[in-house]
């Protein structure tokens, strides 16, 4: 979780807000963001913690993202 955090905040403003919803399940709140750029954050999280090597020390992750926007 630690390193998740970590990985997430280098891509997130300020006033976002990253949330535990159980498991491995995470959903972030992006002021201001409109759609495109909630997909373009997403994947760079995504893509960031995949790249960190947790899943080849020790098991394999499946790191995806999905997403939903509202005006």
């Amino acid at each position: 979780l630690k390193l998740f955090a970590a990985t997430v905040r280098t891509h997130l403003e300020e006033s976002s807000i990253v949330a535990r919803l159980g498991g491995e399940e995470f959903a972030a709140i992006l002021p201001g963001v409109d759609r495109l750029g909630a997909v373009e954050t997403g994947e760079a999280m995504r893509r960031a913690f995949a790249e960190t090597g947790l899943s080849a020390r020790y098991w394999v992750l499946d790191v995806t993202t999905q997403g939903a926007t509202t005006h």
